[in-house]
């Protein structure tokens, strides 16, 4: 359900000699500024996971990142008052670690027995949680942040519809233009003849607080084999409503009764 926000029209008169000489009807135009908003409350959140892994051998690296993977996944899919969850994997790498003393160049047409060789490899993936109901944001980052992930962080909170609070806002904005210009008629003895021009802009305002929480150092061992039905610190974090602003432009001819 959207909720509206009145705000107060700005307004001015537009000076328009080109109309003005046309037709004498037209020869009041008034020019009205009316700004609207419209909220709702949030459907759902985003997070971003980092997942890491250091191991001497690359297959083992790879492996076990696929591992916390499905982990998340698991975890996200069984999580106590979660409608739906959604983890997508977005940028993977894996990196030669080399030995500290190694210089940094091209040793392709070295020996062998010299050459630089890696002493461990590291595995990155990045991943996107989306999940519903915005409510369960704070609690799902909990839970995240007790598996063996390097990083988890808030990055906001997702309005499915916003089209349909665009239009909310617009509405409230031209009835706020109209309201002003009808005023300006009746303070000159005149009445509203029909709008000449609609001009409109808008924008959102999402929520932006950014929570980061890095996940404790613990081995896959000592993850638990099934998800826990919630996690064990529960954040208290009520998601703020997402709001719509709408400012419209309206050229109206004041006209005699």
């Amino acid at each position: 359900m959207f909720k509206l926000i009145s705000a107060t029209a700005l307004f001015a008169f537009a000076v328009a000699p080109a109309v003005f000489a046309a037709d004498p009807a037209e020869r009041n135009i008034v020019q009205v500024t009316g700004q609207g908003e419209a909220e709702a409350p949030p459907d759902g959140f985003t997070l971003h996971v980092s997942l890491r892994e250091r191991t001497p051998d690359r297959a083992e690296a790879l492996e076990t990142l696929a591992q916390k993977l499905e982990r998340v996944r698991s975890a996200m899919s069984g999580m106590d008052g979660l409608e739906t969850a959604q983890v997508t994997a977005g940028e993977a790498s894996v990196t030669d670690i080399l030995p500290k003393a190694c210089n940094h160049y091209d040793d392709t047409d070295v020996e062998p027995a010299t050459r630089c060789n890696a002493i461990a490899h590291s595995a990155a993936l990045d991943l996107t949680v989306k999940g519903r109901p915005a409510a369960r944001a704070a609690d799902a980052l909990s839970l995240l942040s007790e598996f063996d992930v390097a990083n988890v962080s808030f990055d906001g909170f997702w309005l499915e519809e916003k089209s349909s609070l665009s239009r909310a806002a617009r509405r409230d904005a031209i009835r706020n233009a109209l309201e002003s210009a009808r005023d300006l008629a009746e303070a000159a003895n005149l009445s509203l003849g029909e709008i000449k021009l609609i001009s409109t802009k808008h924008g959102y305002a999402l929520p932006t607080d950014t929570i980061i929480v890095t996940g404790s150092r613990i081995t896959l061992d000592e993850l638990p084999s099934a998800p826990p039905p919630a996690p064990q610190t529960s954040l208290n974090i009520d998601p703020d409503p997402i709001m719509a602003t709408e400012t419209v432009v309206l050229e109206v001819v004041l006209q005699n009764d």
